[in-house]
C-alpha cells in the first residue's frame, strides 16, 4: 500500500512538473505572440491619434484670457507643464487671483443648490435666480458677454494635450498613471456661468441673448472633441447635460432641439473612439507594467502600499513564480482587449433599456471562463459608454417636450398626442405621452429598467427621463 501511494505521488509530482514546464514554455510563447499582435494594433492606433493631436489655438488662448477675471483658470496648470509658444509670444494674461477664485467658489456652491433644486428636475418649473447669482452676473456682465461673443461668433477653441500621454501607452518607461493631465473641469465651471446667464436672459425676455448664449454653450461643449482621451467626451457629456435641461425648461423661448440630438450622437462616437484607445491600451500597459513588478505586489493586488521595505526584501523569493504567472496575466489582459474590440460595435449601438448591467452583458458574456483577473475594474472602465447612450435618450425626450411646447404656444394647451413616439435609442420602447384631465402633461419612457433608474440617480446633474408640464406653462417664440 505504501509503495502504491509512493508511486502515485511520484506520478502526480512528475505530471505536475511536466504540466508546469509545458505551461511555462507554451504559455509564454502564446503570450508573447499575442503581445506582439496587440502592440502592433496599439501602435497603429496611437500613431494615428498623435498625427491629429490638438494644440492650443488663438481662440482657446483668448478664452483663457477672458475667463481669468471670473476666477476660472482654463489651461493654467497645463500651460505651465507644457509651455505654448503662442502664449509666450503674445503675453496673454491668464493670472487668476485668489480673491476671484474665492468668489467663484461661493458662486458655485449657490449655483449647485439652484441647479439641483430647480434645473435637474422632471417638472417644467424654473425658479427665479437667487439674488447672489444675479448680482454676480450683473457685476461681470461685460466679461460674460465677451465670452459669449467669442464662443458664438469666433473660431471654435481647441485645447492642447500632452503627447507624452499617448506615447506612454507604448513606452513602459512612461507611467501614464502619473502624468499631469488637463482635467478640463474648469470648462464645466464656465458652462455653469453661461447657463445661468441664459436663464437670466430668458427670464428677462431677451430672446436674442438667449439664442447667442445657447450657441456659445454648445460650441464650448463641442470644443472638447479631439484629444482621443476618455476625459474629453465625459466633459462634453457634463456640459451638454446642462444644455439639455435648460433647453427643456426655458420659459419665454423654445429652441431648436437638433443641436442636442446631433451633439449627443457625436459624443457617443467620440467616447467610443476614446475607449478603443484607452480601453485596449490600459490592458496592454497594465500587463507590461506587471511583467516588471514584484510578484508579491501582483498577488496582493495593492499597487500603492503592498508591503513595507523589509517585507519587500523578504518576499523576493516569490519572483521565482514569475514564469508561471506572467503568461496568465498577459493572456487575461489580451483576452479582455480582444473581447472589447470584437464586441465594440455591439456595445456602440446597445439598447441599454434591455440590460441590467451594461458592460457585463456586452463584454462579460464573451470573456474567457478562465479569465477572472481583469473582470472587475476593467469593465467598470468600459461602462463609461452608457453615459453617452443615456444622454441620447435625454435628447430624444427633449425633442418631444419641445414639439409639445411649440404646439401649446400656438393653441394654448398641450396637444392630445404626438407622432413618432417610438424610441430610436431603445428599440421596442415608447415614450408614453399623456395629458391629464386637469391639463397637465406627462411624458415617460415605457421601459422599467432598474439600470436606467440607477443611472438617473447616480448623479444630481443628469437629465431626467420623464417630464411633467403644468397646464399654465408655455412660452412664446
Amino acid at each position: 500500500m505504501i509503495r502504491l501511494i509512493s508511486k502515485i505521488a511520484r506520478w502526480a509530482v512528475g505530471s505536475l512538473l511536466i504540466t508546469l514546464f509545458l505551461w511555462v514554455v507554451i504559455g509564454n510563447i502564446v503570450a508573447n505572440q499575442k503581445r506582439k499582435a496587440a502592440r502592433a494594433q496599439l501602435e497603429k492606433i496611437v500613431e494615428a491619434r498623435l498625427v491629429n493631436l490638438p494644440t492650443y489655438n488663438d481662440a482657446a488662448l483668448k478664452l483663457i484670457e477672458l475667463t481669468a477675471p471670473l476666477g476660472i483658470s482654463l489651461g493654467n496648470g497645463d500651460i505651465q507643464i507644457h509651455p505654448i509658444d503662442n502664449y509666450l509670444t503674445k503675453q496673454i494674461n491668464f493670472v487668476v487671483s485668489s480673491e476671484k477664485q474665492l468668489k467663484l467658489r461661493n458662486l458655485q456652491d449657490k449655483a449647485s443648490t439652484y441647479f439641483e433644486g430647480t434645473l435637474f428636475t422632471s417638472d417644467d418649473n424654473l425658479a427665479p435666480l437667487p439674488d447672489e447669482i444675479s448680482e454676480f452676473l450683473t457685476a461681470n456682465q461685460s466679461i460674460i458677454r465677451a465670452i459669449q461673443a467669442q464662443l458664438a461668433n469666433g473660431v471654435k477653441p481647441t485645447w492642447g494635450f500632452p503627447p507624452e500621454y499617448l506615447k506612454g501607452f507604448l513606452d513602459p518607461n512612461i507611467n501614464t498613471w502619473e502624468l499631469p493631465l488637463p482635467s478640463r473641469l474648469d470648462l464645466v465651471n464656465l458652462e455653469k456661468i453661461l447657463v445661468l446667464q441664459v436663464i437670466s436672459d430668458d427670464q428677462s425676455g431677451n430672446k436674442a441673448a438667449v439664442t447667442k448664449g445657447l450657441k456659445a454653450s454648445w460650441n464650448l461643449a463641442d470644443s472638447v472633441n479631439n484629444d482621443s482621451t476618455l476625459i474629453s467626451p465625459l466633459i462634453r457629456i457634463i456640459i451638454s447635460n446642462y444644455m439639455i435641461v435648460v433647453e427643456r425648461k426655458l420659459i419665454n423661448y423654445i429652441p431648436d432641439d437638433s443641436s442636442a440630438k446631433d451633439f449627443s450622437q457625436r459624443t457617443t462616437n467620440l467616447l467610443h473612439q476614446a475607449l478603443e484607445l484607452e480601453g485596449g491600451a490600459s490592458q496592454y500597459s497594465l500587463a507590461e507594467y506587471l511583467s516588471n513588478a514584484p510578484v508579491a505586489k501582483i498577488l496582493s493586488f495593492d499597487f500603492e502600499t503592498w508591503a513595507s521595505p523589509d517585507e519587500r526584501f523578504s518576499l523576493r523569493w516569490l519572483n521565482i513564480l514569475r514564469p508561471i504567472i506572467q503568461p496568465y496575466l498577459f493572456l487575461s489582459a489580451i483576452n479582455t482587449w480582444e473581447v472589447f474590440t470584437t464586441n465594440s460595435d455591439l456595445a456602440k449601438g446597445a439598447n441599454i433599456c434591455e440590460y441590467s448591467s451594461f458592460a457585463t452583458e456586452i463584454y462579460g458574456r464573451n470573456l474567457g471562463l478562465w479569465n477572472s483577473w481583469t473582470t472587475g475594474s476593467v469593465f467598470d472602465f468600459y461602462t463609461q459608454e452608457h453615459k453617452a447612450v443615456y444622454q441620447q435618450l435625454a435628447a430624444e425626450l427633449n425633442h418631444h417636450i419641445l414639439s409639445a411646447k411649440r404646439i401649446k404656444k400656438d393653441t394654448g394647451k398641450w396637444p392630445s398626442t404626438l407622432s413618432n413616439l417610438e424610441s430610436k435609442i431603445c428599440p421596442g420602447e415608447t415614450w408614453l405621452y399623456k395629458v391629464e384631465t386637469d391639463g397637465t402633461l406627462s411624458i415617460t419612457l415605457s421601459a422599467e429598467s432598474e439600470y436606467l433608474q440607477d443611472l438617473a440617480s447616480s448623479s444630481p446633474t443628469r437629465p431626467t427621463l420623464d417630464f411633467r408640464g403644468k397646464a399654465s406653462s408655455g412660452g412664446g417664440q
